[in-house]
């Protein structure tokens, strides 16, 4: 992705790649359908700006969604700051329409953008990822530490939960899981 993503966005190409990748993604889960663990099962899509700034975006992912089997409480959908600073009102209808049909709503990277915090207003969201660059540079007291739990407290009192990315090494998971952070990903817990 990090390779052929800025080619895709440099010629505007990324809202055809996440219309096939949300196409997909469902086809996929549909085909999970009663198998053990399919009502468990869920799944998250990454948007770009590009794909949320299309007139017609918001119309073909609940169409999809509703020739899809699937139920919308398990997808989520996450978006970068970058992308709702796009077109923020925009964003905003996007979150609240698929919101209200049951799907997640969660803030990609938070911190790493200019409106971090401006970006909490008027949306609905239901998780935090903090940005990696955050959590893999903390140790037990330090500034990195300090804006980790206080991401995570202000989450909790906003009514969001939290994921914690860049999480490579169990010292790390364990920081965490005392700050309170109820998930993580990354290498330590499991390779692509």
């Amino acid at each position: 992705p990090g390779v052929f993503i800025p080619s895709a966005e440099r010629y505007n190409l990324m809202p055809a790649v996440d219309r096939w990748v949300i196409g997909k993604t469902l086809e996929l889960m549909q085909g999970c359908t009663g198998t053990a663990g399919a009502k468990d099962m869920s799944c998250s899509v990454n948007l770009s700006g590009q794909s949320l700034c299309e007139d017609d975006f918001l119309e073909f992912v609940v169409e999809c969604l509703d020739q899809s089997q699937v139920s919308p409480s398990q997808v989520c959908f996450e978006v970068t700051e970058t992308a709702l600073m796009a077109d923020m009102e925009r964003a905003e209808r996007f979150a609240s329409v698929l919101h209200g049909m049951g799907c997640q709503f969660g803030l990609d990277d938070f911190g790493s953008g200019v409106g971090a915090l401006a970006s909490l207003r008027g949306l609905d969201i239901d998780y935090l990822k903090i940005d990696q660059s955050f959590v893999r540079a903390m140790e037990p007291g330090n500034k990195q530490a300090q804006m980790v739990q206080t991401i995570v407290h202000l989450a909790r009192d906003m009514g969001m939960s939290t994921t914690a990315e860049g999480v490579e090494h169990a010292r790390l998971a364990v920081m965490l899981t005392e700050m309170g952070c109820p998930r993580a990903q990354d290498y330590f817990f499991s390779r692509p």
